[in-house]
This record gives C-alpha cells, sequence and structure tokens, in this order.
C-alpha cells in the first residue's frame, strides 16, 4: 500500500497546474520513491507511465532545468 500512497502524491502533481509547482514539487516529481513499485510488474508499469505524464508535462512548460539531470536522462531512455 505504500506504493499507492506515494503514486497518488506524483499523479496530484501531473494534474495540477504546473504554475503551483515549487521546487520541492520539481524534486519530487517525477520518479519520487520510484523503488517503491519494483515489487510488481503491474504496479512497475503504471508508475512508468505516470513519471512519462510527469515528464512531459514538464517539458510542455519548458521547466526542465528545474529538474535534476538524472531524471532527464532517464526520461530520455524510457520513452
Amino acid at each position: 500500500m505504500n506504493s499507492l500512497d506515494k503514486i497518488e502524491a506524483v499523479m496530484q502533481h501531473n494534474v495540477a497546474n504546473i504554475s503551483t509547482w515549487d521546487q520541492g514539487d520539481y524534486n519530487a516529481s517525477p520518479y519520487y520513491k520510484d523503488e517503491y513499485f519494483d515489487f510488481d510488474s503491474f504496479m512497475r508499469v503504471f508508475r512508468d507511465v505516470v513519471n512519462i505524464q510527469g515528464m512531459e508535462k514538464v517539458i510542455k512548460a519548458k521547466t526542465e532545468h528545474r529538474l535534476d539531470k538524472k531524471y532527464l536522462e532517464r526520461y530520455s531512455k524510457e520513452k
């Protein structure tokens, strides 16, 4: 259940207006507590989809410079 709690927070970020994000939101989304999803193949795929949606939102808003570079590298490998 810990994974559901974590993904719910990320999904809220994905639907919120990105203008409401502060640096803490960029630090925590996407890929926040990502390791919590490796226990089950469905949850892993579900989390990957949510991560990609978050990255696409950040890139569309042209705010990717606020993300850790490791997230951009990971996204470029996953898409």
